[in-house]
Formats: C-alpha cells, structure tokens, sequence
C-alpha cells in the first residue's frame, strides 16, 4: 500500500531488477523524490556515466 504516491513504483523496482546488479544506489540525504531534482547537474552526470557503460 506504500507505492501510492511513490516515485519508486512497483514497475521502478521490476525494472531495476531487470539490470541484474548492474547498478548501485546513491543516497543524496536533501532529496525530495527518488530521482535528487534538487541536484540536476548531478542528476544528469550519473545519467549518462550510467548510460555510456
């Protein structure tokens, strides 16, 4: 019942575990939503070091 209202949606979780452990969280302790819209530059950064692999 928590996933309402989540930005971390069941459908998130299933495509994380689709990566099969090619991934890693990073924890930014002043976001708001999963994805640290506060951080933008950051944000886009981890993007695309992630999507260059």
């Amino acid at each position: 019942m928590w996933d309402i209202l989540s930005t971390f949606t069941p459908r998130a979780r299933e495509a994380i575990n689709r990566l099969n452990g090619d991934w890693y969280i990073d924890v930014f302790s002043e976001a708001t939503h999963l994805l640290p819209m506060e951080q933008i530059n950051t944000l886009i950064d981890r993007i695309h070091q992630f999507m260059s692999k």
